[in-house]
């Protein structure tokens, strides 16, 4: 849960987007994207299961389908590790996206 950006010290942007993961008492888990009005985004997380080795998995709605995500979480930090499409289409592998490029590490921010 909490705040997480590639620069906590700078407000989110489309060079410097914010997650927010959060849990309230009346639904279930939620990310937040803060980028820019056109890119904002939250999400309802389903079947969220923590896995071996500091990895979470779980489910969102993605265009059409639902995405399966994988965030590989090391310390104060996080990353999407792995994230396919219903339809198969494979869009990160081990922490890099299908053209090849890595997924940018997201730092835990101390105020949330």
């Amino acid at each position: 849960m909490g705040r997480w950006a590639l620069d906590c010290t700078k407000p989110f942007s489309l060079e410097n987007p914010h997650l927010l993961y959060s849990l309230p008492s009346s639904g279930g888990a939620s990310e937040q994207v803060l980028m820019d009005a056109k890119h904002d985004r939250t999400t309802t997380l389903q079947d969220i299961a923590e896995l071996e080795g500091g990895f979470v998995q779980w489910s969102q709605k993605a265009g059409q389908g639902l995405a399966t995500i994988v965030t590989k979480i090391e310390g104060s930090r996080l990353q999407t590790w792995h994230a396919k499409h219903s339809d198969g289409t494979l869009m990160v592998e081990k922490g890099h996206y299908a053209g090849g490029s890595e997924v940018p590490w997201f730092s835990r921010c101390a105020a949330n």
